[in-house]
């Protein structure tokens, strides 16, 4: 409103100072200046009104579209929340069936779930000897068979001091690591 304001009294003080220096014209060209002062205010105000409406619906563009992105990412958290909180049942149970199966061998002493589900290490009291080596690909089989079902897709065997005594991937059969 104050710029509206301000460009009638441009427009008001334009035509006085025309009035003032035309003194020696004729009343009609004082006239016919102030005419032309108020239509050029009146279409510099007609401008200021219709970039005011564009800013407005950009205004309003914009934060549709942000509304819309947040909505977006919401859903897409709750989707990845929904399937991180799935998959961790399904190595819950990947983990509880391994021990299951792994727990008539004397030697396992845990079995961890790693990487986002992605590896089942297991813990024994082996040595890593050529008979440590056998039992560990035993272990490795029968870790293998309960885990692949459970999205598991690799299973390392470890000896009493931590070294890789076997390793299996889905889709081949467990190895001994000499």
């Amino acid at each position: 409103m104050s710029g509206t304001r301000s460009v009638r009294f441009a427009a008001v003080a334009l035509a006085v100072a025309l009035a003032t220096t035309a003194c020696g014209s004729s009343k009609d060209k004082v006239s016919s200046a102030a005419a032309s002062v108020a239509s050029a205010a009146s279409r510099l105000q007609s401008a200021q009104s219709a970039a005011a409406s564009q800013l407005q619906s950009a205004g309003s563009q914009l934060q549709s579209e942000q509304s819309q992105a947040a909505s977006e990412l919401s859903s897409m958290a709750a989707a990845a929340h929904s399937e991180a909180a799935s998959r961790g049942s399904d190595c819950d149970a990947a983990q509880m069936e391994i021990k299951a199966g792994l727990s008539v061998s004397g030697f396992v002493k845990d079995v961890k779930i790693l990487g986002g589900c992605t590896t089942a290490s297991v813990s024994t009291s082996l040595t890593k000897d050529a008979d440590g080596i056998q039992s560990a690909i035993g272990i490795c089989e029968i870790a293998a068979t309960q885990g692949y079902s459970h999205g598991v897709g690799a299973i390392s065997v470890e000896s009493a001091d931590g070294k890789e005594l076997a390793t299996g991937i889905k889709g081949a059969s467990c190895i001994g690591e000499p």
